[in-house]
């Protein structure tokens, strides 16, 4: 019982820590409850995790007072004062029919949240290389790159890091009380994806879509149940946020709103190597956007490359220790003669209901509809994930693995994509039913 105390105590640092980091932001227009909960779980895992690497660069020993009492003491420096408008006050009274999604969505997360703490890590991955890695740094207290040696794998430190941080703050190592921290990804989650799409759409759609995506089975598998511990869903969470913020981003006058983009570019670039990709499609779209409003101003290079540096210190420290890393990417043949094994393979995949019920066929039914309208309103959000897509199919390509390999992660590499997917599909489907009755007199 101690163990799972422990872990609410750092899951509330987590909340703490990046809610302090959160009131820099002074602009008018000011987040929601539930999106301020999200953005700052995100943040606040960040700070974190920076904090452990740079404590390991200087040679700082983590211990629980090294690693809580500075981040702790500058929160509650900043809590002393008070900035308005951080949190918007307005009050959310669901009707009777948005009733029905948010009983839906709250049975899902307590059933998943018992699956949670009932059952011990079981994904091979899971154990083998995050809950691994972070009783190793734990126990070494500091990021030991003769780990990886021993290990002999070459995974980015975040999940490792945030595991062996709260087995300090805990002072023990109970994997399943850990396995919260993963459950806190889905819950967080869905409160920025709801509030997110809520104001885009309205209540009863955003709640509609926020249910569809909350009961898809290959998201519950990894919220809390066999698939736990896995970090995709971790990874699409910070690839939303990013694409959330992103939307926000109108103009340039608050340099703020580009720092916590490229901090939290920065984070999926730590929590798995499909983050390094991702960064650069996003780069290339701010970049865009910079030149276009011309605001090429030092804050604003200054903020566009806190993005680059964490990719910048793991690529130093793969090099600078020899960790092996498989460049398929650099050395790989391109085999045009997999186009069959892979196009099978995805094809076999968007009809798995199993895992997907029939959202990947929806979507492409709503894709074309879209397009045949041309009608390309909220497109804009597809354009990340697609070039993210084809990275994914470039590297099926000049990887040399076989159907078994493709088979066991094609559903990951989507389930990375799917929340921008389904937030997407909510806020085009609007379009077309805005006007029915059963939607068109729903609030905001």
């Amino acid at each position: 019982m101690m163990d799972f105390l422990g872990t609410l105590i750092f899951l509330a640092l987590i909340y703490l820590f990046g809610y302090s980091l959160l009131r820099f932001r002074k602009r008018e227009e000011s987040f929601e409850l539930f999106e301020t909960l999200g953005y700052s779980f995100g943040l606040g895992i960040g700070i974190i995790v920076f904090l452990l690497i740079l404590y390991s660069l200087l040679g700082i020993e983590w211990n629980r007072l090294n690693i809580v009492f500075p981040p702790l003491l500058f929160s509650l420096v900043l809590f002393a004062k008070k900035h308005k408008g951080l949190v918007s006050k307005s009050k959310i009274m669901f009707s009777q029919k948005e009733s029905c999604s948010v009983f839906l969505i709250v049975l899902t997360a307590f059933y998943l949240l018992i699956q949670t703490l009932i059952r011990p890590v079981s994904a091979w991955d899971a154990w083998a290389n995050w809950f691994f890695g972070g009783k190793a740094f734990y126990l070494s207290k500091t990021i030991d790159p003769h780990i990886y040696k021993f290990a002999n794998f070459e995974n980015p430190p975040a999940t490792q890091l945030l595991l062996a941080y709260d087995y300090i703050v805990t002072g023990n190592q109970n994997d399943t009380a850990s396995l919260l921290l993963f459950y806190f990804f889905y819950i967080n989650l869905l409160l920025l994806f709801f509030s997110r799409l809520k104001d885009t759409t309205n209540v009863l759609n955003a709640l509609v879509f926020t249910s569809i995506l909350a009961t898809l089975p290959a998201v519950m598998r990894q919220a809390g149940r066999f698939d736990i511990g896995f970090i995709d869903l971790p990874l699409s969470f910070f690839f939303l946020c990013v694409i959330l913020l992103y939307s926000r981003l109108k103009d340039f006058k608050h340099v703020l709103d580009l720092f916590f983009i490229e901090f939290l570019l920065g984070m999926g670039v730590l929590v798995k190597n499909e983050g390094v990709f991702f960064l650069f499609i996003m780069q290339a779209f701010i970049l865009l956007k910079i030149f276009k409003k011309g605001v090429l101003t030092p804050k604003i290079i200054l903020s566009y490359c806190v993005g680059f540096l964490p990719f910048l210190y793991w690529t130093l420290f793969k090099n600078i220790y020899d960790i092996n890393s498989a460049n398929y990417l650099l050395h790989g043949a391109f085999q045009i003669s997999r186009f069959s094994i892979i196009g099978r393979s995805f094809f076999l995949e968007f009809l798995n209901i199993q895992r997907w019920n029939i959202i990947w066929i929806y979507f492409f039914v709503l894709l074309f509809y879209t397009l045949l309208r041309k009608k390309f309103k909220n497109i804009s959000f597809l354009l990340p994930v697609s070039l993210q897509l084809l990275f994914y199919i470039f590297v099926y390509f000049v990887t040399p693995t076989g159907y078994e390999q493709i088979h066991g992660t094609i559903d990951r590499f989507l389930l990375q994509l799917l929340p921008i997917i389904v937030f997407w599909m909510g806020t085009e489907s609007y379009e077309y039913i805005k006007g029915e009755k059963f939607f068109k007199n729903e609030k905001k």
